[in-house]
Formats: C-alpha cells, structure tokens, sequence
C-alpha cells in the first residue's frame, strides 16, 4: 500500500501529504501536537451575484510553531525568553489563512497565554472564527487556561498588556486584517468562575 485511497489520490510517504491541490495537512515539528477545531470563509451574500472564494481560514491549537507564523526570533524576544514553556508544551491557538487555488499557506497567526506573576507559559485554546461581511477582518476566539492572560508575544502586548485573568477559564477574542493578518485587537473576558 503506497497511501493511496478510493478516489485514487496519490500519497507521497516522503513529506506524509497528498499531491493534489485540494487538501492542506497541518503540521509543525515531530512530537507536536496540532488539533484543527473549525473553518471558516467570507460569508455568502444573500442576494445578487456572489464572489468566488479564494481563501479559508483553519482555527485550531498547536504546541509548535506553525508555517505562515512569524518565527520566534521576530516574536518579542525578551517576551519569549521571560515566559518559559512548563513542562508540557504549552498550547497556542492558531489562525491560518489558506489560498484555496494553491493550498499554499498565506500567513498564520498564534494566541498563547503567559501566567503573570511566574515565568511560565499557560495554554490558550482556538476554537471558532468568522469572517466580516466585507472580508476585511476575520476574528478568532478561544479559551485561556485558568490564570493564563491571553498573547500573542508581541512588542505591544510585552510593553502594555491590558489583559488580566479574571478567575478560571476566560474567553478571548482577536481581529485581525484578512489582507496580512495584522492584528486589529486581542482582548480577554471573564468571570470569577470557568466562562466556556
């Protein structure tokens, strides 16, 4: 057996990814754990003609660095090097933006969590996304581990952090521009309580 299934895809063991243009496998380093959690497009119009879509955007939670992510030397370094990973690998949600012509990776962005008041990593969890009607800006949410603050290890968010964990697990929202994935905001919310 050479991977090739029913609709006579073919398999290539080398990389461990169909050749055909109309799948993307998600993947980091060996060991790494990836979970894909949903997808989503620019919506549909509800009248008129529509425009094609040309791109999909996966969420999900990674323990690595994905591709399209900005390498962890253009992260905020001082950011990455105070908050060390616990034991475990720490868990980052993820956005990726996917060419649907190409299945080529257009960028990817990452939402981790740091526990103030220690040096360690929390675990942030991405779990849905939306795309505006105008498909300028496309928003992700997720789950921050109790006591974790929602990041995205950048300069901003290491000088002027405006998060704090408000007890239990807290809910965080990002928007970001569909052009380059720049972020528009991340802000987190919370009860005293588990909020899911």
């Amino acid at each position: 057996d050479e991977g090739e299934f029913a609709g006579r895809e073919k398999f290539d063991q080398a990389t461990s990814s169909f050749i055909n243009t109309y799948s993307k496998r998600i993947r980091s380093n060996p060991g790494q754990t990836e979970i894909v959690a949903g997808v989503c497009a620019k919506p549909l119009r509800a009248l008129g003609s529509q425009d094609r879509t040309t791109h999909v955007y996966v969420v999900g939670s990674t323990s690595a660095l994905l591709e399209g992510a900005d390498p962890a030397d253009e992260r905020a370094a001082a950011f990455l090097t105070k908050y060390v990973a616990g034991s475990d690998a720490a868990m980052e949600a993820f956005l990726m933006k996917i060419n649907l012509r190409t299945m080529n990776v257009v960028w990817t962005q990452q939402v981790g969590a740091i526990e103030p008041g220690a040096t360690r990593r929390g675990n942030a969890f991405g779990y849905g996304c939306a795309v505006t009607y105008d498909g300028l800006d496309v928003h992700l949410s997720g789950l921050v581990q109790s006591g974790g603050v929602a990041t995205d290890f950048s300069v901003a968010d290491f000088v002027d952090n405006k998060s704090w964990p408000e007890g239990g697990t807290d809910v965080f929202v990002a928007s970001y521009r569909t052009s380059d994935g720049s972020r528009r905001f991340l802000t987190q919310v919370g009860s005293t309580r588990d909020d899911f």
